[in-house]
């Protein structure tokens, strides 16, 4: 089965390759915009500078391998220091950082865990 995510990252040179699909998950939007009261109370909005969307990726059954790997690309990211690029099945990309400074790993059995990576992208 080829790859079906996998994230990479040019400076610092690291890279890292899904052989497991991950589960369908619902991703968040927000935009960012400045927003404030006038002396007389009233509210007023700035046009919206950004975008975010936090975008949650999930596998149910990681191998060792994986996980692993995922563990030495989040290390070479410094954690959410760095951009880095998500290569998804039908070949779209987005670039991206780690949203949490923590990943969600959990043992199910003997080198099988469940996994979930937030990623968040800004939009200008």
């Amino acid at each position: 089965m080829p790859a079906v995510v996998s994230f990479s990252c040019a400076s610092p040179a690291a890279s890292v390759t899904f052989t497991h699909r991950p589960r369908p998950d619902q991703s968040e939007r927000a935009w960012l915009q400045a927003i404030g009261k006038t002396t007389a109370g009233l509210p007023i909005a700035q046009t919206p500078r950004a975008k975010t969307q936090t975008i949650p990726v999930s596998w149910d059954n990681m191998p060792r391998a994986n996980r692993d790997s995922l563990l030495s690309f989040f290390d070479a990211m410094n954690a959410m220091a760095t951009l880095f690029t998500v290569t998804f099945s039908d070949g779209s990309t987005i670039t991206a950082r780690f949203a949490e400074p923590e990943l969600t790993i959990t043992e199910k059995s003997t080198d099988v865990f469940q996994v979930t990576v937030k990623l968040l992208v800004i939009t200008p």
